[in-house]
């Protein structure tokens, strides 16, 4: 694959998702609900720091590789993308853990309840959409075109 087989759009769409993973969790949990929260005991809050300095770095190593034109552009993609679907992927797997929920009840605003489609929802599933789109675009280029 030669790098100019790879669409602008393409790579746009994983920058997008590279930074929303980088600065994310920052909008969502640096704030009373999260980090400044009173109620969390000091190893939570350390959880906490630990995921939004893993967003950082899985997003800073998928824009590396979204952007890298030295080596195998397959290769490249293919860690581009296991780098920008980790961070979301586990934020599925994380609902399945005993005792966790999307949010603190104490928190809740008025109106809103547990059972919700949590905010994070939007997130995982713009963020996998993106890269799933971006991913037909790059193997769309690929194809070779017949003449009609």
């Amino acid at each position: 694959m030669k790098t100019t087989s790879i669409p602008l759009s393409a790579l746009v769409l994983l920058t997008l998702v590279a930074l929303l993973t980088i600065f994310g969790s920052f909008f969502a949990d640096w704030n009373a609900s999260h980090i400044y929260n009173p109620l969390w005991p000091p190893h939570a809050k350390f959880h906490n720091a630990q995921t939004m300095s893993l967003g950082v770095c899985l997003g800073i190593a998928g824009l590396f590789f979204v952007w890298r034109r030295k080596g195998d552009l397959r290769s490249n993609m293919i860690a581009a993308n296991i780098f920008l679907t980790i961070y979301w992927l586990t934020q599925i797997t994380a609902f399945f853990f005993p005792g966790t929920a999307w949010t603190d009840p104490n928190l809740l605003r008025p109106a809103h309840s547990m059972q919700e489609i949590p905010p994070q929802a939007y997130a995982i599933a713009a963020s996998l959409a993106a890269v799933f789109v971006a991913n037909l675009l790059i193997f769309r280029a690929r194809e070779p075109r017949q003449n009609q």
